[in-house]
């Protein structure tokens, strides 16, 4: 395991990046890592710079989706008391919030997929109730603020159905429902 995290290690100081499948699937495996310096330093930068910097292969793409949608990341566990899961969901918002970007950019997601994305940004701050911030030996939950980062993207989003969201309007991206 240490091979893959000093090659991954050397990756962030890439300009241009490049991911072996094997190499995503560790980043994958380690979204929700307890560890803040395996999570927050290495794994959500590299997936967000890979997705902003398009050095993810369409089959790279779909692997990283996947498990969003399929195992719901997004809500695990979220029903339960305050758990340790709440770093896979937040950080799974993140990543979702790159995840739209990178389609905001360069639309690489069907219509399905990123009208899931969209229902799941709408739901999931309404079900998150662990609302805490620094975890000791942990790091930063954040699951709200990641949550609303999320919330904030999807809307932002030029595909974003605006008949979803209440009559607002985004100081952000100047868009109003």
């Amino acid at each position: 395991m240490e091979a893959i995290i000093n090659t991954l290690q050397a990756t962030l100081n890439q300009t241009n990046l490049h991911f072996t499948d094997k190499q995503v699937t560790w980043l994958l495996n380690h979204v929700g890592a307890l560890d803040p310096a395996i999570r927050d330093d290495l794994v959500y930068q590299l997936l967000g710079r890979g997705l902003e910097s398009q050095a993810f292969t369409d089959s790279q793409k779909q692997q990283i989706i996947q498990p969003i949608l399929k195992e719901h990341w997004l809500f695990k566990s979220i029903e339960e008391p305050t758990n340790d899961r709440v770093f896979l969901r937040s950080f799974t918002a993140l990543l979702t919030t790159e995840i739209l970007l990178s389609d905001t950019t360069h639309p690489w997601l069907t219509d399905t997929t990123r009208n899931q994305l969209f229902d799941d940004a709408l739901t999931y701050l309404v079900r998150e109730h662990d609302q805490r911030g620094f975890v000791r030996n942990k790091g930063w939950a954040h699951a709200i603020a990641h949550g609303s980062d999320l919330l904030g993207v999807a809307w932002c989003h030029p595909q974003f159905p605006i008949s979803q969201s209440p009559l607002i309007s985004c100081p952000i991206c100047k868009r109003t429902g």
